[in-house]
């Protein structure tokens, strides 16, 4: 067998005994032989969330992007700045990386972030935006549906009867949420 496949049995090894510390050593040394395995680098970002290490999963899903140029990376880039708590820098990828990406579901996560990051902010324009545009890719998502009312019942002056509406459809598609407004 050739170094690439002993290392791959001993990280499977490892991976099998639950030896994370050496799993993730032996994926970073096949990456080195193999720097161009996508199958590989995502393996390496999942373990590593699964570590809490997320400045090395920023620095990880930095360089996939920078490699496979695909709505993939790019959704596991901005998703870590979410991570990281780093809102300010999760908005700005978002905005330069969202129009690239065009898979819906990536689409519909980025945006629900964004809107619970102006929620946070008390932007609520900007965060009822930011739920429309998830809606888009996703309208049956109860939850943004919740969140889009909460913020129009923040407003002076907002459209009741909208979120009411809203809300009522968000209990529709999830009548055991305790959470709905």
């Amino acid at each position: 067998p050739n170094k690439t496949t002993i290392l791959q049995l001993q990280a499977d090894v490892y991976k099998a005994i639950k030896d994370t510390t050496n799993w993730r050593a032996k994926l970073y040394e096949l990456r080195k032989i193999t720097p161009n395995h996508e199958t590989l680098d995502h393996e390496l970002v999942a373990l590593t969330e699964d570590l809490g290490d997320y400045q090395e999963i920023q620095k990880l899903t930095k360089e996939g992007y920078n490699k496979y140029k695909n709505d993939k990376w790019a959704y596991f880039y901005i998703i870590s700045f979410h991570l990281n708590k780093q809102q300010d820098s999760l908005i700005t990828q978002a905005n330069k990386l969202l129009p690239t990406i065009t898979t819906p579901n990536y689409k519909s996560q980025i945006y629900n972030i964004l809107g619970d990051i102006y929620t946070s902010q008390d932007n609520k324009n900007l965060a009822i935006a930011m739920y429309d545009s998830c809606l888009v890719y996703n309208p049956n998502n109860s939850n943004v549906l919740n969140n889009i009312a909460y913020n129009i019942t923040k407003h002076p002056n907002s459209d009741l009867k909208k979120a009411e509406k809203m809300a009522a459809k968000a209990l529709e598609l999830s009548p055991e949420s305790t959470y709905i407004i």
